[in-house]
């Protein structure tokens, strides 16, 4: 077809030139679209390219206490790992250290790494067996198991156990690399039931989250926001409470360095209201001031797909006397959100945490709904994790959705949910939502769970021209989602 138009174009046969595009121009049609299609296709990779190659990563971990884990020579230390450089952390940056010390910290020395200090039979980095210690050397810790009642740890924990005696507390110490802000992030899971442990974890020397542990299984955790130096010691410690029987601890722990602009703290930008008033009427401003938080009960995970939605309320929720935003179902103003702890039962949640519960009925979905404002859009990254401590019930379910798109997902398998971590990149435009929704399984007995989330804007802005590609990209793919829905 091309070669006859371009024939009787040569000839002047201008004519028949157009009776032959008048006879083919449906096929003519459909060629340019095709072109036009395979430009467009390529300009959206094309965007997503120039794109990553044009910022930096907004929130990237850097240091992981069991993924960074290394094992010494026989009687060495783990100052002496990879020749006498030390245990490196994720980014490269920062070193790990394994101590004992005593209550407080106090005189603190380096483990050696020893064959079997426990009755696993297995190797760890130990301590020197103290007079009531029955021959073990403890304090210890491993990514295996240290007794053989002990459980061995998920893949990025490692197991702690303290000692009898001082010195008795167990410490992995992690020294930061570079300066920053940083979400410091764990959990502490005691398997077994003694008379508990304590644990902590320490900045500097200074105890942040001292935290019993008494119910065998029951996990403890935490989320800090702190600004870091490079040099500033970070130690996860665990204490036996002066009996060192069944204390084996599985820890996990991991810090992700914020780079770029903070836009909002799902815990740290929560305001509570008088009685009666939601969160729109007092209307939660973000913490770039900008963006804001809405608290919603719903009947699907998906608020902007249903006419089933209702802002939360404040006043009491649940039956500890504590108040948040409800839904008021099930005799308990559920579903609801709080920065306290809402059933005797719940864990109190830290500065940068809030408690969140689903309904049994009518709305089961806690969502709470940030909308980006106006000096906001771009590439983000949503950072932070999810958890449902209470052992009971069937467990829960997390949903994040970015603009009605479900990014993240964590379903509980068992009664509780371990800490599950998000971390995953957005764009997003004035008035584009990212909701983080809770809801029940077949039952919401049991199932107040804690939050953390952090919503960082990148710290490089793209070029004009990486913004015109995304354009069209967009332009491209909002072409596509409209002949969809027609379709």
């Amino acid at each position: 077809m091309y070669d006859l138009l371009r024939i009787s174009l040569r000839k002047g046969a201008l004519l028949p030139a157009f009776v032959g595009f008048w006879s083919y121009r449906n096929d003519y049609r459909r060629i340019l679209k095709m072109i036009t299609k395979s430009m467009l296709m390529r300009v959206s990779v094309c965007a997503l390219a120039v794109l990553g190659s044009a910022r930096a990563a907004s929130a990237v971990v850097v240091a992981n206490l069991g993924p960074d884990y290394q094992p010494a020579a026989l009687g060495q230390t783990s100052a002496t790992v990879n020749a006498g450089a030390g245990i490196a952390d994720t980014a490269g940056t920062g070193r790990w250290n394994y101590i004992q010390g005593d209550t407080g910290g106090a005189n603190p020395t380096l483990l050696t790494f020893k064959s079997n200090p426990g009755n696993s039979g297995l190797p760890a980095y130990a301590g020197t067996a103290g007079a009531s210690e029955s021959g073990f050397s403890m304090p210890a810790l491993a990514n295996t198991k240290l007794f053989s009642t002990g459980t061995t740890p998920v893949a990025d924990a490692l197991n702690f156990h303290p000692g009898n005696e001082n010195p008795r507390e167990i410490i992995a110490q992690w020294t930061v690399g570079s300066n920053g802000l940083y979400n410091l992030a764990g959990t502490m899971i005691n398997y077994n039931a003694g008379n508990g442990v304590s644990t902590f974890l320490r900045i500097n020397g200074v105890n942040q989250s001292p935290d019993e542990i008494s119910n065998a299984n029951r996990e403890v955790g935490y989320n800090y926001l702190s600004n870091l130096n490079a040099g500033d010691l970070v130690s996860i410690v665990v204490d036996s409470n002066g009996n060192f029987g069944n204390d084996e601890t599985g820890v996990r722990f991991r810090a992700t360095q914020l780079e770029g602009r903070l836009l909002a703290n799902v815990g740290g930008d929560y305001v509570p209201a008088q009685n009666g008033q939601t969160s729109a009427s007092i209307n939660i401003v973000d913490t770039a001031g900008q963006g804001t938080w809405r608290y919603f009960g719903s009947d699907n995970i998906n608020i902007d797909a249903t006419a089933n939605e209702q802002l939360g309320v404040f006043g009491v929720v649940g039956d500890s006397g504590n108040s948040g935003y409800g839904d008021g179902l099930n005799g308990f103003n559920l579903s609801a959100v709080s920065d306290r702890r809402l059933f005797t039962s719940g864990e109190t949640p830290l500065a940068d945490e809030l408690s969140i519960h689903p309904a049994d009925s009518t709305r089961p979905f806690e969502v709470l709904r940030w909308t980006a404002g106006v000096g906001e859009a771009g590439l983000v990254n949503v950072v932070g994790n999810i958890r449902n401590p209470v052992i009971g019930g069937d467990g829960i379910e997390f949903y994040i959705l970015v603009d009605g798109v479900q990014m993240f997902s964590a379903v509980s398998t068992g009664n509780t949910l371990p800490m599950s971590f998000f971390d995953f990149e957005a764009l997003v435009s004035v008035g584009s939502t990212i909701d983080f929704v809770q809801g029940r399984r077949a039952g919401f007995g049991f199932d107040e769970s804690i939050l953390s989330a952090f919503i960082v804007q990148a710290a490089t802005v793209p070029e004009p021209a990486t913004l015109t590609l995304m354009a069209l990209a967009g332009m491209f793919t909002l072409g596509r989602r409209s002949k969809s829905r027609r379709a």
